[in-house]
């Protein structure tokens, strides 16, 4: 005969067994019932918020009550509203196409670094004595009614007067009208020294040259189309140490006065050339001077070319 005892304790396991179980099936019915609530509600929300709102929220006296509608069915598809016209993208502009500032300055020098700070553009304007008036530019100084934007390595882009501007080192030479007939001269390679600037220079050694004055009152005149090189700050250890000389050919003026391609212009008549102000200092006493020594590295080595001015 059993123990009755032993019988209360199986048949209390037994129900609580039966209430836990009963306990774990409602938790997951409801789950499962919330999840889909969620997963519907979802689906709902990420339908077409634009035509939702253009229909209007259904009124709660015209829907028939059903118990879990939305368990059984799912929720008649909503129209899509139909797609906006998306703006025109805008057109890209290419900064080298850009017209010629309304300015009457020209460009006389570019050092164009890797970055900003490193970059520098001397300008001059005509005055109304006849003679110029040099101006040095960084991005973001003022110039007139302009503004900076950008220096490159031939050209400055300038903002201003409601447009986007620029202003080359080397201007195109001018197209002849239908009436006007190019006069016939000897080809001449672009950026060739003309005849009488070579004419006013005479080697006297291997690093000895001697110079005649109008030849460099001419290039203080007019350096951009005379000079034609391009010139990139060279730093050591976050110092600006010199100016790399890009482009310098055979038949040009600065290779008539021993200087060569890919040379690094350190100072002249020991002024360096680490900022703008040095550089214009140096230009100034082209005109005063009467023997330059022109200190540049070459190779790895220094080399010194002395100009007598005559």
């Amino acid at each position: 005969m059993s123990n009755p005892r032993r019988i209360r304790q199986t048949l209390s396991f037994a129900g609580f067994a039966a209430l836990g179980l009963v306990s774990w099936l409602q938790t997951s019915a409801m789950s499962r019932w919330l999840g889909d609530r969620l997963a519907l509600n979802a689906k709902e929300i990420a339908g077409p918020i634009g035509e939702v709102a253009r229909l209007g929220a259904p009124s709660r006296a015209a829907q028939p009550r059903t118990e879990h509608a939305s368990i059984i069915a799912p929720p008649a598809r909503v129209p899509e509203a139909p797609a906006e016209p998306q703006p025109a993208q805008a057109a890209q502009v290419d900064p080298y196409a850009l017209a010629a500032c309304a300015d009457p300055a020209r460009l006389a020098l570019i050092t164009a670094g890797q970055d900003a700070s490193g970059s520098m553009a001397v300008m001059w304007t005509p005055t109304a004595s006849g003679g110029r008036s040099y101006e040095m530019l960084r991005e973001g100084s003022a110039h007139g009614a302009y503004r900076v934007w950008h220096i490159g390595r031939d050209r400055v882009w300038m903002i201003g007067k409601g447009e986007s501007c620029q202003i080359r080192m080397f201007e195109p030479p001018p197209v002849p009208t239908h009436g006007d007939q190019p006069e016939t001269k000897p080809q001449q390679r672009k950026g060739a020294m003309p005849p009488e600037i070579a004419a006013g220079i005479q080697k006297l050694g291997p690093t000895e040259y001697k110079v005649d004055r109008t030849v460099l009152d001419r290039v203080m005149q007019n350096p951009a189309d005379l000079l034609k090189v391009r010139v990139v700050p060279e730093q050591e250890a976050g110092a600006v140490k010199g100016l790399r000389l890009f482009g310098i050919k055979p038949d040009t003026l600065l290779a008539a006065i021993g200087l060569q391609d890919g040379d690094r212009l350190d100072a002249v008549n020991g002024m360096g050339l680490g900022d703008a102000e040095a550089m214009m200092t140096a230009l100034a006493r082209l005109r005063m001077e009467k023997h330059l020594v022109v200190k540049v590295l070459r190779g790895g080595k220094e080399v010194n070319v002395d100009i007598n001015v005559v």
